[in-house]
């Protein structure tokens, strides 16, 4: 058989039946006639003005015309004939050139095969796009008046149509998208002229050889199935020659609509659209004569019997990009589309393709290390409470960057064998958690002087009108400055931050380092990092501040050049001073916190000696783990989850350590191997201080709980304005009341931070507690130790021991030993209660004096007398301690 892309005979063209153009102008045609039929018979006196619209009509497209051909003349063409047959592959290098990283073959993004390879492809797909591609000079005549004509007659809303498989190939080269109003027009106008420039550059053969390799045909795992070859491997598993009439006719019919006909990634039954489309490009083929009556006959059955689909593996098989290449040639496709005004597929193309060297920022060592780490499948852990029947696998993405230049030094995106051009989680969004702390609240609070790392807050369960905030475990620190508050993650005194803040100028301090919130997702719940961000985005967060607050806008590539060293692309980064190096530097010193005592502290040996200042992060489910930190080398983040947010990745399913902490300290570690160990630079305004640990200010004479803390000498806290001493009940917490028996004095200061509270419990500037303890509310009787025989200092040790005090009184017995106790008073006392007991003094029937012993011990009307005495004393205390109780109350 011959072959069927070939040019078609004159005489075969003849037999061709009339095509949807001319179908389109007779239609057009008819209904004029017969309006203007109807309008002569019914409404005589309105000829006149159809006659006036008709000619409106004509000058309309004539004008319209006249337009084209003006466009089509000023059109510049941007694309050469030599990138359009570009085919030489690219060298990625290191950014100073000096290691070749991996020579591209132009079949990284999509395989490219020759028109002899399509098979019947290219067939089909003429038939049903544009059955005179062998005709045309890159428009179809026919098809655009028709087309012209009907959007004329439509008011300019139906759509142009008739286009070629020219004007497609140019539609998928440009950045040119525009398909309404007068900007469609003018699109389409440009299409057309771009189409007749390359008839006129390219064969008709390199034309649709050219389109069949770069056509979109559907999507699959984050991938995209562009040209015929990884249609043919999706769908049927096979290679295009592989396929016969039917499967051909299905892959060029799926063109105007991929998605709708993607038979893997729909739980809906479409065979019968299937069925339906494909017999259409079969039928068409028939009628053209491009296939005979048996290959018609075989296709319809084939087609009726239900096409045999069979997923194939989305991958052009010639893969060798790393994901920091991989991303590289992403940044530089979409820098590339901007400047050159061409569509991101075909820069992305161009750059792959033609022979250029392209330098990237990628350090090889760095990388590779990196992806050791990552290939090692031990750490896809399974989450846990996932829904059933979905995957709960967990993924991560990482990022590293030099903070002195900005440049991502190693990326990978994903755990396994992954393919690199498909889902890169390093550049992927998700909610920030804790991590994202240290950028929304810290560092603007830390840059506007509204907090020190001394600044203390109330932390206890708060509310902000109808948003609660709790911690974690609903665990608390009560009062608790800004490094125990990075340390233990506390939530509260972070919302309260932000609230004292205000969210414009943290919405502006994000702004700066390029993350950007706009106003519906703005809140005060932004505090514990609801916002989404990338991995690359937290790691040039943290590089800003490892950078002495100087934000560089982190990239994969500096320069793209030509085969002649010709700069052709050069990455522009922005530099912005995001804070200054005082700021920067105390918030280096806040991060040491959670690596050292804190919430990442199970990591703290990992790295030596190497500083390590970090934050980790966990979303309320912890469907997100996250983190981000630097030592004096590099800045990294680290994400760890399920792609469809599926499962909760506790520590306990996780190893019992948070996994992004596995994997960031783990390819940290490897990285710092050979590094000598080095400090942070300091600032010239930096300061230490001797701060009250009360106040959280400069501490006086006054002052005696201190420490001494570092702080920006541009934001030096006042004098501490004094301290309030509480007598706090240990058991309850509360302030103790005369009952308390366990009682210790604490001081409290002044906390600024509660003065202007707009928040519930408003506790102003009062820290102290504010309660009276509701447990110790009147006195409660202890059994008194009976020292009734008892030396007196013996006597007198279990009573204080027991919590009593001791008075001692003196009486004669000649029947007993001197110095042992006759009796108590009280067998049954409130603690602190005062116990007397009486001590024998009798020695041989003389007093110490020598005199003769009078006995003293009273006789039972006394004793009574004594008794009544004790009750109306403990009667009395009681009341006075209840008129205590009532005045403290009162206060």
């Amino acid at each position: 058989m011959n072959n069927k892309h070939s040019k078609p005979e004159k005489k075969k063209t003849k037999r061709i039946k009339e095509d949807k153009a001319d179908k389109e102008v007779k239609k057009n045609e008819k209904i004029i006639n017969k309006k203007e039929k109807k309008m002569k018979r019914k409404h005589p006196k309105l000829r006149i003005f159809f006659r006036c619209v008709l000619i409106f009509i004509i000058l309309s497209i004539v004008a319209l015309c006249a337009g084209v051909f003006a466009i089509m003349k000023t059109d510049k063409w941007t694309i050469s004939k030599e990138e359009l047959l570009s085919d030489g592959g690219a060298i990625v290098y290191n950014a100073d050139g000096s290691q070749e990283i991996v020579r591209l073959t132009g079949d990284e993004i999509n395989r490219k095969v020759s028109l002899e390879e399509m098979g019947q492809i290219p067939t089909a797909f003429i038939s049903i796009e544009d059955e005179r591609f062998y005709e045309h000079k890159g428009v179809d005549l026919k098809r655009s008046f028709a087309a012209i004509v009907s959007f004329v007659l439509h008011g300019g809303k139906s759509s142009f149509g008739g286009s070629t498989i020219t004007q497609q190939l140019v539609k998928i080269t440009m950045k040119d998208n525009e398909n309404s109003g007068l900007a469609g027009i003018q699109r389409k106008i440009r299409e057309w002229s771009r189409a007749t420039q390359v008839e006129k550059m390219l064969t008709k053969d390199q034309i649709i050889q050219r389109y069949l390799n770069r056509i979109y045909l559907g999507s699959a795992s984050g991938l995209e199935v562009r040209g015929v070859y990884a249609a043919s491997n999706y769908y049927f598993n096979k290679t295009p020659t592989e396929l016969t009439t039917a499967q051909a006719a299905f892959i060029a019919g799926i063109n105007h609509a991929p998605s709708r006909y993607n038979v893997f990634n729909t739980e809906n039954d479409i065979s019968d659209r299937v069925k339906t489309r494909t017999k259409t490009v079969v039928e068409k083929m028939h009628s053209l004569g491009k296939i005979n009556d048996e290959e018609y006959k075989a296709a319809i059955e084939e087609i009726d019997a239900g096409l045999k689909f069979e997923q194939g593996k989305l991958s052009n098989g010639k893969n060798s990009l790393s994901y920091h290449t991989a991303a590289a040639l992403n940044q530089i496709a979409n820098e590339w589309s901007e400047k050159y005004d061409v569509s991101y597929d075909e820069a992305r193309e161009l750059v792959i393709n033609s022979g250029y060297k392209i330098y990237t920022t990628v350090d090889p060592n760095v990388q590779s290390k990196m992806e050791e780490v990552f290939a090692n499948e031990k750490y896809i852990y399974k989450g846990s409470r996932a829904k059933s029947g979905v995957d709960n696998s967990g993924q991560s993405g990482m990022v590293v960057i030099e903070p002195s230049t900005g440049y991502v030094v190693g990326e990978v995106g994903g755990i396994g064998k992954q393919n690199t051009l498909g889902l890169n989680r390093g550049l992927t969004k998700r909610q920030g958690g804790s991590s994202f702390k240290p950028l929304v609240t810290i560092a603007p609070g830390l840059e506007n002087n509204i907090i020190t790392p001394a600044t203390l807050f109330y932390d206890v369960k708060t509310s902000f009108g109808s948003y609660t905030v709790s911690n974690d475990s609903n665990s608390y620190h009560q009062i608790e400055n800004m490094r125990g508050i990075l340390t233990h993650s506390c939530n509260v005194p972070e919302v309260k931050l932000l609230s004292i803040l205000g969210l414009n100028k943290s919405q502006e301090f994000l702004s700066k380092i390029g993350i950007n919130v706009d106003a519906q997702h703005m809140g005060l719940s932004m505090a514990l990092g609801t916002v989404d961000v990338s991995p690359l985005q937290m790691a040039a967060g943290y590089a800003m501040i490892a950078n002495g607050g100087l934000y560089i806008t982190p990239t994969f590539y500096t320069k793209v050049e030509d085969k002649d060293g010709k700069v052709l692309l050069e990455c522009k980064q922005e530099k912005v001073q995001a804070m200054s190096a005082e700021n920067a530097y105390l918030e280096i010193s806040l991060l040491e916190g959670p690596v050292k005592s804190g919430t990442a502290s199970s990591f703290a040996s990992y790295l030596g000696k190497m500083p390590v200042s970090a934050k980790t992060g966990t979303t309320e489910t912890a469907g997100d783990r996250w983190l981000c930190g630097m030592t004096p080398y590099y800045a990294a983040a680290c994400w760890y989850g399920n792609d469809n947010n599926n499962g909760q990745f506790h520590n306990s399913a996780c190893g019992g350590k948070n996994p992004a902490g596995t994997l960031w300290f783990t390819a940290m570690k490897s990285i710092h191997k050979d590094l000598a160990v080095k400090q942070h630079t300091k600032p010239e305004g930096i300061v230490s201080i001797r701060v009250c640990k009360l106040t959280g200010k400069k501490a006086t004479d006054q002052c005696t709980d201190t420490y001494t803390e570092i702080f920006n000498k541009a934001n030096i806290p006042g004098a501490c304005d004094g301290h309030t001493a509480v007598r706090i009940c240990k058991e309850t917490g509360k302030i103790a009341t005369e009952f308390c028996p366990d009682v210790e004095e604490k001081y409290y200061g002044m906390i600024d931070t509660e003065k202007n509270a707009t928040w519930t419990p408003n506790l102003k500037d009062k820290a102290a507690p504010q309660e009276v303890c509701n447990v110790h509310t009147s006195p409660v009787n202890y059994t008194v130790p009976t020292v009734v025989g008892m030396k007196e200092e013996q006597a007198r040790k279990e009573l204080e021991a027991a919590g009593f005090t001791v008075k001692v009184q003196k009486n004669n017995d000649k029947q007993k030993a001197k110095g042992v106790v006759l009796n108590q008073n009280l067998a049954q006392a409130p603690k602190g209660a005062e116990i007397i007991i009486t001590v024998n003094e009798y020695d041989g029937g003389k007093t110490s004096d020598d005199k003769p012993v009078t006995n003293t011990v009273s006789d039972d009307k006394d004793k009574d007398k004594d008794k009544e005495k004790d009750k109306n004393t403990v009667k009395e205390n009681t009341v006075s301690n209840s008129t205590k109780e009532n005045k403290i109350n009162q206060d």
